[in-house]
């Protein structure tokens, strides 16, 4: 923290008027106003995302479900340390687009999540909530209207005892002053002529603060640039930004055209005057060149500090004023994780007085934030409790002292997010109700540092931090994570079988040792049959291990497991790596299950390329079905010949994601005039016909337009509209079975049915809605075919449906 830092700290602390703002999902929250309302107004401010936004896209890898939750979570964890506001949750699962809030409401069980939104509004306590959509069918995705419409019925609740009254053991009922809709032009052309400054208010939220270097826009852009996974990087946004608040409930304060004038907490704060005078003095003397010069009154405003006030207001105050004392005399206090071993971990608790400041300290602590205790069964092995030490010892200027102890752990509790530790479907459940809303574990031990400055003793908590050290990046900080003694990981990530025939399944056992003995075995589909039923594992010679599985004949599916069971305890999760450049490392532990299929139709033969586009596993599941099919870069269509692949399909959202692809279709469409079949998987904008191609080239051989139609209703019944076109017969026949077990949508981005030259052989309708026909759009073209399909075949594939594998191998073979 440096003395600009240090000084807009200050000004935080000065300020008790707390926002609270709730949309539906990462990415749906406006950085520009949150970080003027923290950057600007120096308000205590933070997001609730309803979801984590599991049920999205990836344009930068292949996570999708769970773990693109974890990567869409992390982006918003590092868009908040950009725009300096906090993060929260609720269990709500992002299950796909969704038409309605009534049905998003209905999946997740709107009392549960109606608890949620309460919990984090008697938690965080905000004066003020702000919702990013309107209450109704503008808002257009049903997950957005949704989020309105619990805010406002939160608002209500939050304040009244007997609403939900098992969170009162340990939070109290919270009224908010008011609730507003950050709207925005994009909805209503005429809001600007609207402001009045008693309903409806425009905010110029594009300030230039010189304490920051920079305006409240720039850095809103790069927050909004943290979201990575959706394609959401922005330029910086410089110069006059209005946004505007229209008022939906509550009043403002009398007399008033604010929409953020909140009533003081400071005269019902215990010490809440004394303290709001020294930090005016402290704000009006603070010298930038000389931070030390007001330690003095930051110590005395320590001791101001009520030890009995734990609420939020005054625990925020406390933990930011440690922060200020610590930078303003650089005391550097970091509790390291030097050493890992199955079931403990070596911590180093570091100190330095780095400006010279005389200190002393007087003891550390082993303290734990939460009620719980499942990660750290075990304190110090000395025995004595959670103190580490007790011994003063004087803080040499500038020269480290250091305290090494030994923790217990329980290997592998921490390494499944919490929301993902029990069986769900469209919500979440925490195994502590505590937990909820909390982006992440927030159970992990901190040392307390005791030092004294002076007369005063101050008390200063670190969390344990674990560091690593790269060549390129030099030292950089990584989640504390203990993973399981033992993980499992089968090497196919779809295990498809043909009837009756035995075929060789591959398990990696990982953390084995010269002591290791145990044995790994699958747990297969009943009626399946393994070869060996078991291997017996002693030592760490071997790490990969051989399977021959053989399915019925009967086209059943499931799920095969491996399990490795040693000393008692059965091991059969496996460890997911999460790593990009702009978030910290995840390492997930997942059940090691992959789904079994039995190929009950013809699979393709000949030779297949495939062009990857944003990101999803449909390469990697036609290979796993025993597909001849390669990738194909785009820098190599020229200079490739295509005439040797039957077919080339293209990934998800390809043309989006590559200007280069756009510019070579010209040699895919001589491709299919001369007998070629090019398969086009959802795009989500006919970027041709945007001017993006120079040459007026377009996507297929004839124009034709992409829409926003989709099908959210996974159950959605098939219309098969060309009932002989060839989709449909060949190789295999295709019927409404087919359709059944697809999982979260049947498609989105549907092409425009009605263009020329096209045949639209498939339609669907949601319930209540008229029947969509762009889900797949094929044409003749010379001697070959084109065709585009908006069905999610990036989800069914992977998950193994055996419909959706039958449909893209007859239009791969068309």
């Amino acid at each position: 923290m440096d003395p600009s830092e240090i000084y807009a700290s200050l000004q935080k602390m000065s300020q008790t008027t707390r926002v609270l703002y709730i949309a539906a999902h990462p990415d749906d929250e406006n950085t520009r106003l949150l970080t003027f309302l923290s950057r600007g107004k120096h308000f205590e401010t933070a997001y609730l995302s309803l979801t984590r936004g599991d049920g999205g896209q990836n344009l930068i890898g292949d996570e999708q479900g769970a773990d693109l939750g974890i990567v869409r979570t992390q982006e918003l964890l590092a868009a908040r340390r950009v725009d300096g506001t906090r993060q929260f949750f609720t269990r709500a699962i992002d299950f796909g687009y969704s038409k309605s809030a009534q049905e998003s409401l209905s999946l997740w069980q709107h009392d549960s999540i109606l608890s949620d939104v309460v919990w984090v509004i008697r938690q965080f306590q905000p004066d003020i909530i702000i919702t990013r959509f309107p209450p109704d069918e503008r808002a257009g995705h049903g997950h957005h209207t949704a989020s309105a419409m619990l805010a406002l019925e939160a608002f209500d609740l939050a304040a009244d005892p007997g609403a939900f009254p098992e969170q009162l053991k340990w939070c109290e009922p919270w009224k908010v002053e008011r609730v507003f809709w950050n709207a925005s032009s994009w909805w209503d052309k005429t809001l600007p002529d609207q402001v009045d400054n008693k309903t409806v208010f425009g905010v110029d939220v594009g300030g230039y603060d010189p304490i920051l270097g920079m305006s409240y826009g720039e850095l809103a852009g790069k927050a909004r640039s943290q979201h990575r996974s959706q394609g959401f990087g922005v330029s910086p946004y410089r110069g006059e930004q209005i946004e505007y608040l229209r008022l939906l409930k509550g009043e403002l304060q009398p007399g008033s055209t604010d929409p953020f004038e909140a009533d003081s907490h400071w005269v019902k704060m215990v010490n809440g005057t004394e303290t709001r005078s020294l930090l005016v003095k402290m704000l009006e003397e603070y010298d930038m060149k000389d931070p030390l010069a007001a330690l003095p009154d930051l110590l005395k405003m320590y001791a101001l500090v009520p030890s009995e006030d734990r609420t939020p207001q005054w625990t925020d105050k406390q933990n930011r004023l440690s922060d200020i004392i610590a930078a303003s005399v650089g005391l550097w206090l970091e509790p390291v994780v030097i050493a890992k071993e199955t079931d403990r971990i070596q911590i180093s608790a570091e100190c330095l007085s780095a400006a010279g400041v005389s200190a002393t300290v007087t003891g550390m602590d082993l303290y734990f934030p939460g009620d719980g205790n499942d990660l750290f069964p075990m304190l110090h092995p000395r025995g004595k409790a959670a103190q580490i030490s007790s011994e003063k010892q004087q803080l040499p200027a500038n020269i480290f002292v250091r305290d090494t102890f030994w923790i217990a752990v329980t290997p592998g509790a921490n390494a499944t997010p919490y929301w993902l530790q029990r069986p769900y479907s469209t919500t979440y459940q925490a195994a502590d109700a505590k937990w909820r809303g909390q982006p992440e574990w927030d159970d992990l031990p901190a040392v307390r540092f005791r030092i004294q400055l002076g007369e005063s003793e101050l008390a200063f908590t670190r969390k344990l931090v674990e560091k690593k050290i790269d060549p390129a990046r030099g030292e950089y900080y990584v989640p504390v994570q203990m993973l399981p003694a033992y993980h499992v990981h089968v090497e196919e990530q779809l295990c498809l079988f043909k009837p009756g025939l035995p075929s060789e399944v591959h398990v990696k056992l990982d953390g084995l040792d010269a002591e290791t003995t145990g044995d790994l075995k699958l747990r297969i589909p009943s009626g399946w049959s393994v070869s060996p039923a078991s291997i017996r594992i002693q030592g760490n010679e071997h790490t990969l291990y051989t399977f021959q599985v053989t399915a019925s004949d009967n086209g059943s599916e499931g799920v095969i497991t491996p399990v490795f069971h040693s000393h008692g305890n059965d091991y059969k999760q496996e460890i997911t790596d999460i790593i990009y450049e702009h978030l910290p490392e995840q390492h997930i532990a997942h059940i090691a299950s992959r789904p079994a299929m039995v190929l009950l139709m013809h699979v393709p033969e000949g030779s297949y390329a495939y062009i990857e586009g944003a990101g999803d596993l449909v390469l990697e599941s036609l290979q796993a079905a025993g597909v001849n099919v390669e990738p194909l870069s785009v820098n190599d269509l020229a200079v490739t010949d295509l005439s040797v692949y039957d077919a080339i399909i293209t990934g998800v959202r390809a043309y989006n994601v590559s200007d280069r692809l756009i510019s070579a279709q010209p040699l895919l469409l001589q491709y299919v005039q001369q007998g070629g079949t090019l398969l086009v998987q959802y795009n989500t904008t006919n970027n041709f016909t945007l001017g993006r191609n120079a040459d007026g080239a377009s996507m297929g051989p004839y124009p034709f337009s992409l829409t926003r139609g989709r099908t959210t209703d996974e159950n959605a019944s098939p219309e098969f509209l060309l009932p002989d076109h060839p989709v449909w017969n060949t190789p295999d026949k295709i019927t409404a079975d087919d359709f059944e077990g697809w999982v979260q949508e049947r498609g989105l981005y549907y092409a425009d049915a009605t263009a020329d030259h096209y045949q639209a052989p498939l339609g669907f309708a949601d319930p209540g809605e008229e029947t969509l026909r762009g889900a797949i759009l094929t044409t003749d073209y010379g001697q070959g075919t084109f065709i585009y399909t908006g069905l999610s075949f990036f989800r069914q594939l992977p998950a193994g449906v055996p419909g959706a594998y039958k449909l893209f191998f007859n239009m791969m073979t068309y």
